[in-house]
């Protein structure tokens, strides 16, 4: 696979959209906890972002995930949304429980 390519699959980018939506079910990393802090932002101000991202029709990315720890080789999706005024690069990743699955925010910074 390249290291980026769209990622074309709707029920994807449909579950990523959702669980964004339900803050509860998104889990920071400790990257991008400490991304978030620096940069001024919450939990709720990404998963806002990201559903205003997808619902305006934006292009998620679709990627090998190579630096997250417990994610290595795994795929992970980006976006690109304005967070505050600001474009943003934000990376998260799905994890299944039994429960159901989770997102995984890996990482939130600068684009």
């Amino acid at each position: 696979m390249p290291k980026r390519r769209e990622l074309t699959n709707k029920g994807r980018v449909a579950l990523i959209r959702s669980l964004a939506g339900n803050p509860a079910v998104v889990r920071p990393t400790k990257r991008a906890s400490k991304d978030m802090v620096r940069l001024g932002l919450t939990k709720a101000d990404v998963c806002e972002a990201v559903c205003t991202y997808i619902d305006c029709g934006s292009p998620v990315m679709e990627t090998i995930t190579d630096t997250a720890h417990g994610h290595l080789g795994e795929p992970a999706y980006e976006v690109y949304p304005t967070i505050h005024a600001e474009d943003r690069f934000v990376k998260v990743a799905i994890d299944q429980y039994p429960s159901g699955p989770v997102l995984i925010l890996v990482s939130v910074h600068e684009r």
